[in-house]
């Protein structure tokens, strides 16, 4: 695993054996260092060109609809326009928590972009492994 970026909210690397940008949240954001977090995300998609984008958001908190809002409509075309094909995120069960990332995986799925929950990482790369295409 390659790191690309690192500060105090996030870790976000490149994981070759997964064709992957994986993102694991360290703690809660606020709204600017969530959308400079997903930038940074975004600009790792750019840089690797991955098919795949494994996230960890166990420590992440509640995000507000406002940013969850901007992700949908500013973030998300422009992965998806980058080649972006399957999203795995691991989380800690949590009613709002949930709410916030059904309202996601229906903004991702309108596309191309599958999108599955999982209670571990392992659960994750599995699921990403089984749904890689041939390079």
């Amino acid at each position: 695993m390659d790191s690309f970026f690192e500060n105090d909210y996030i870790l976000i690397a490149h994981q070759p054996d997964l064709r992957a940008v994986k993102a694991v949240w360290k703690k809660q954001p606020g709204s600017s260092e969530y959308r400079d977090g997903f930038n940074h995300c975004y600009d790792a998609v750019r840089f690797y060109k991955p098919v795949n984008y494994l996230s960890d958001v166990t420590n992440q908190g509640l995000i507000k609809p406002e940013d969850r809002a901007w992700m949908e409509e500013q973030l998300m075309p422009k992965v998806v326009a980058e080649g972006l094909r399957n999203v795995a995120v691991v989380l800690r069960p949590d009613i709002f928590k949930e709410y916030y990332l059904q309202r996601i995986r229906e903004a991702w799925e309108k596309g191309s972009l599958k999108m599955r929950y999982f209670d571990s990482m392992a659960k994750a790369v599995h699921w990403l492994k089984s749904h890689m295409e041939p390079q």
